[in-house]
């Protein structure tokens, strides 16, 4: 689905939304299993695969360290944006950091009780799925929160009380899938300048909830190997990073020897333009978006 390509850049709106308990927090941040960077040029790396962040020894091209996901698992955009949120509903609390080179910086700490995903994000605006849960660590509640990069600081809606199972954004709307409540799976959007607005129905009937934005195209899962939209299909049979300033496309995912590996499309049309095996994750390496695969770090340019 090909739609406009004007970028939004609405703040987070309309207000007053429900306040949140969330804590600003400033400061270096000691991830959770990983050692301190000192002394070593590092760059931290996600897996989307596995919910990981590991450190990336940039000199001898090897992991000095990995999170334990059994515990604590980290939660990325799917447009490779520097900010994750890690956390479950056992660990005493989420937390949102931003990653600048070899520094995790914690931004906001959550209460106890609640759970924050990445959905989509803009230059200036994150967006999230918010869940509440109680004493059994059922989830009581949801809703959609957006927070302001500059600022940290964070607006409810409350409206959005079913659960969002992917989304993307494209111009100046927001995407996002839900079931119906009989089961199909539903494509809808709503103006990022109007979040309390009535969502409009795009499509109905998806056969998978998994949706992606590629420059202003929108892709949507469309078998259990590819994603697909306006005549482009990409291999993602795994896992997927879309990066908002690039044309490209990063897959990973374990091949038949169960050795994981990537591959890097061209967004626009779904022309392979690089890869390696025994792939790691992404992250950014001197300022550029890479992935990361054993002996050797690869950035991943705006194709000619």
């Amino acid at each position: 689905m090909c739609l406009a390509s004007a970028v939004s850049t609405a703040g987070c709106q309309p207000g007053p939304p429900a306040p949140s308990d969330a804590t600003p927090s400033a400061g270096s941040w000691v991830y959770p299993d990983i050692p301190a960077n000192a002394g070593v040029a590092t760059d931290y790396v996600y897996n989307p695969t596995g919910g990981t962040l590991e450190t990336f020894d940039v000199g001898r091209n090897a992991v000095v360290a990995t999170s334990d996901a059994t515990s604590f698992v980290v939660y990325g955009f799917s447009s490779a944006e520097t900010v994750f949120t890690a956390g479950n509903t056992q660990y005493p609390a989420f937390s949102l950091f931003e990653i600048n080179g070899s520094t995790a910086v914690e931004k906001l700490r959550l209460p106890t009780n609640e759970g924050l995903f990445p959905l989509a994000a803009t230059d200036s605006q994150l967006y999230f799925t918010l869940e509440r849960y109680n004493d059994r660590s059922a989830v009581a509640s949801r809703a959609l929160v957006c927070i302001d990069r500059a600022t940290w600081a964070m607006k409810e809606y409350p409206n959005f009380s079913k659960r969002i199972m992917s989304g993307a954004i494209i111009g100046s709307l927001l995407y996002f899938t839900q079931t119906n409540g009989k089961g199909a799976i539903n494509l809808s959007s709503v103006p990022l300048d109007d979040l309390t607005a009535t969502p409009t129905l795009v499509r109905s009937g998806l056969s998978y909830p998994d949706i992606y934005a590629s420059g202003n195209l929108l892709l949507t899962r469309v078998s259990d190997t590819q994603v697909s939209g306006e005549g482009v299909t990409i291999n993602c049979p795994y896992a997927c990073v879309f990066p908002r300033h690039v044309d490209a496309v990063i897959s990973m995912y374990p091949d038949a020897t169960h050795t994981m590996v990537a591959r890097v499309y061209r967004g626009s049309t779904g022309a392979k333009l690089d890869g390696c095996t025994d792939a790691i994750g992404v992250g950014q390496h001197g300022g550029h978006l890479a992935f990361y695969c054993g002996g050797s770090v690869h950035e991943v340019k705006a194709p000619a």
